[in-house]
């Protein structure tokens, strides 16, 4: 088995016959009535923008192997690529979207220009709490877009569009107002353009590519501006998220798949296994062998 992630699109979704779920093309899925998360209780990623509002019970999931629990109230927003794993999730009630990058892009909404927002989210605490108006307020709109589908009046496609870039915006507002103050603060444009650019970037290569040359030869930049630009606007260096992003996979492939510590140093590119032994054991504490035997144990 090369690897145990599943890749999760709507397609995929809507083969699986979900009672209470409602699609538009492969491109949207919107449910209110979740009575069970199986699908997502292996690490799998997911073909798109995920949105999760938790109305009543507890759901905890990871994304990219952090934990975060989800109590009444609490949203939470999921980029693409993203690794997800349900932990548990019982008596619960939820609103959830999911929608493919492609549609948004068609939509000319430009959710990567928001992408600094949700990231400085992530880095914090990656849920933000909504008082009952605000969750009032997202419902509204995305019973509409619910009631467009089902419908399928002739303005469907239009409509359909409007409404969800009237969620989508509604979403970003939600966070910049009510995700905790350092998570709305604003950084100069140009350093946060670039941020933005760098991790988009990043999702795409980061299995293959660790040089942050790489990543500046792409964006036409040099790399010390690039780093300098990266640290002023996150606080972290490009070497630093370039390191997570790498960390994060080999600590899933390693905890969930059946490939050996060779296949894996080979699919991230490093030069041999004992090169990744010594990277990994560089920002882990501690070897691959070790961290699978003790990750499966635990």
């Amino acid at each position: 088995m090369e690897s145990a992630l599943n890749n999760i699109s709507i397609s995929k979704l809507k083969d699986m016959g979900f009672d209470g779920v409602v699609s538009y093309a492969d491109d949207i899925i919107l449910t209110d009535s979740i009575d069970h998360l199986d699908v997502f209780r292996d690490p799998c990623r997911v073909d798109g923008i995920v949105l999760f509002i938790c109305l009543e019970g507890k759901v905890v999931c990871d994304i990219n192997l952090k934990r975060h629990v989800l109590e009444p109230g609490d949203m939470i927003v999921s980029m693409n690529s993203n690794i997800i794993q349900v932990q548990n999730a019982s008596c619960f009630k939820a609103m959830a979207i999911l929608v493919t990058m492609d549609y948004l892009n068609r939509l000319r909404f430009d959710i990567n220009s928001r992408l600094s927002i949700f990231m400085n989210v992530i880095k914090s605490q990656a849920t933000v709490s909504l008082p009952p108006s605000e969750i009032e307020g997202f419902s509204m709109i995305f019973r509409l877009i619910i009631k467009a589908i089902v419908d399928n009046r002739p303005d469907c496609q239009d409509f359909i569009s409007v409404m969800l870039q009237a969620l989508c915006s509604y979403v970003v507002s939600a966070v910049q107002t009510f995700a905790p103050q350092s998570c709305g603060e604003r950084k100069p444009q140009r350093t946060e353009l670039i941020f933005e650019q760098f991790m988009q970037l990043l999702t795409k290569h980061h299995v293959k590519e660790r040089n942050v040359g790489f990543y500046a030869d792409l964006m036409g930049l040099s790399p010390n501006y690039l780093s300098q630009s990266v640290k002023t606007y996150s606080e972290r260096s490009a070497a630093e998220w370039i390191n997570e992003y790498t960390i994060t996979e080999a600590k899933v492939l390693l905890r969930f798949s059946e490939l050996s510590v060779q296949q894996v140093a080979e699919k991230l590119n490093f030069s041999s296994q004992s090169a990744f032994g010594k990277y990994f054991k560089q920002y882990v504490g501690t070897s691959p062998k070790t961290f699978r035997r003790e990750s499966r144990e635990g």
